[in-house]
């Protein structure tokens, strides 16, 4: 995995640690087994941001595949010669990137915002464990956690139809349904 998603995925497996190391010191009680409840939504976390990352990868792969500067000049040559049908196909390839590249704008933001707010939840719950706070501080961030957790998956499930192909794009005998 290369960067960004990298950085995003280690960021998260950092702030997980520090949230392990944050449940190790709080005292056995109330506050410790809500520590432990909210364990399980940081470690969701953790995995659906390594999933937007690999979603992530795979359509930075694909827009690596498509050459823009070869493209613009080989269309500059096509338009030059007066093959509108082949400038149309390359003119094609290039909206092709210029999608890839907003895709990959957008979740670059969303993903950088959403593992902030990660990490920002992993704050206040050290910060609350070394304060002995009350169960009752845990209940918002629990809900951050959890807010954090739904909106990486669903990053993750936008990536994943915005990567995959119109049906009509597939032949006949790839097409679902």
């Amino acid at each position: 995995m290369s960067e960004p998603w990298r950085h995003f995925v280690r960021d998260a497996v950092t702030a997980r640690n520090r949230f392990d190391a944050a449940l190790r010191a709080a005292r056995p009680g109330p506050l410790r087994d809500r520590l432990t409840d909210i364990r399980r939504s940081v470690e969701m976390g953790v995995q659906e941001c390594w999933q937007v990352a690999q979603q992530a990868q795979t359509v930075s792969d694909a827009r690596k595949r498509l050459d823009a500067p070869s493209l613009r000049r080989r269309l500059e040559t096509l338009e030059s010669n007066g093959n509108e049908p082949a400038a149309a196909a390359v003119r094609s390839q290039l909206e092709s990137a210029a999608r890839l590249d907003a895709v990959i704008a957008d979740t670059t933001t969303r993903l950088e915002t959403l593992e902030a707010r990660l990490t920002e939840a992993v704050a206040s719950a050290i910060e609350i464990s070394a304060l002995a706070g009350r169960d009752d501080d845990l209940i918002g961030l629990g809900s951050t956690v959890d807010q954090v957790v739904d909106e990486l998956e669903a990053l993750r499930l936008a990536l994943v139809e915005s990567s995959a192909p119109p049906p009509d794009a597939l032949p006949p005998g790839e097409r679902p349904g």
